[in-house]
């Protein structure tokens, strides 16, 4: 039986895999809308990269090397790097952020009904 975090690493996959799908086919540029994904949701102002990259693991079951997420953040131009950390430079934050919570959470609930149509016919298949 699949585990919570399972679904949840399945359902960022497919979150991963909608925005390609979308014309979003910079990989960066989707790398980038998931740590602002993170940025939002724990709201920082201030990050170190190797936080950013747990917190991504954490989040969403994806273990991305330091230096593709580093280059991701090259993406979003509201952040400055000064001394090996990164600060959210501006208020005026991408408009896109909440495409991957939205994409995420339709996916998990999908994830979440294909799951439990399995396991009652499983159930009914048993009986």
């Amino acid at each position: 039986m699949l585990k919570d975090a399972e679904i949840k690493s399945m359902a960022s996959y497919v979150t991963f895999r909608q925005l390609y799908d979308d014309g979003k086919n910079d990989i960066y540029y989707i790398i980038a809308r998931f740590a602002e994904n993170v940025l939002a949701t724990q709201k920082w102002y201030s990050f170190g990269l190797t936080e950013l990259v747990e917190q991504m693991r954490s989040e969403f079951g994806f273990d991305i090397p330091d230096y593709v997420i580093k280059t991701s953040l090259k993406r979003l131009k509201y952040l400055e790097r000064k001394e090996g950390k990164y600060y959210i430079a501006s208020k005026n934050t991408n408009k896109e952020c909440g495409v991957v919570s939205e994409t995420q959470k339709s996916a998990l609930e999908n994830n979440q009904k294909l799951m439990d149509a399995l396991i009652k016919y499983i159930e009914e298949k048993r009986s």
